[in-house]
């Protein structure tokens, strides 16, 4: 008659199996647990990138307006400054045409001094020759 075993093997080859399932779990887990950091750190890392990126974008975009209101000012500076240009040229313009009118004035006004100067000249001497022939005759 063959002698039963007493269950010893049966029950350390499930207790190896149980063993080795459970080291598998873990395994599976702790594989479940390194992919899960990993794809953590990636997004991290990607939101990382464009918060970067963003904050270039919201740099270049700030540098840009800075340059067009420096531009704007310069812009506004150089008209101020052709304003004042044309201002300066209409006022010399301006004084320039007084100084020609009062020139003119001037001159007709000495012209006329003249005349009368002559017509008194004219004047006496007629008045001369009259007295003079009037007490001559």
């Amino acid at each position: 008659m063959a002698r039963r075993s007493s269950g010893l093997k049966a029950v350390i080859s499930v207790a190896k199996a149980i063993d080795k399932a459970a080291k598998q779990a873990e395994k599976s887990r702790q594989r479940r647990l390194r992919e899960e950091d990993r794809r953590i750190r990636a997004s991290i890392k990607e939101a990382e990138r464009e918060r970067k990126e963003a904050e270039r974008r919201r740099e270049k975009a700030r540098k840009q307006e800075e340059r067009e209101r420096r531009e704007r000012e310069k812009r506004k500076l150089q008209e101020l400054r052709d304003n004042e240009r044309a201002q300066k040229k209409l006022e010399a313009l301006k004084a320039k045409q007084a100084k020609k009118k009062i020139e003119e004035a001037i001159k007709s006004e000495l012209e006329y001094s003249k005349l009368c100067y002559q017509k008194r000249v004219d004047e006496r001497r007629l008045m001369k020759d009259e007295v003079i022939t009037k007490y001559l005759k």
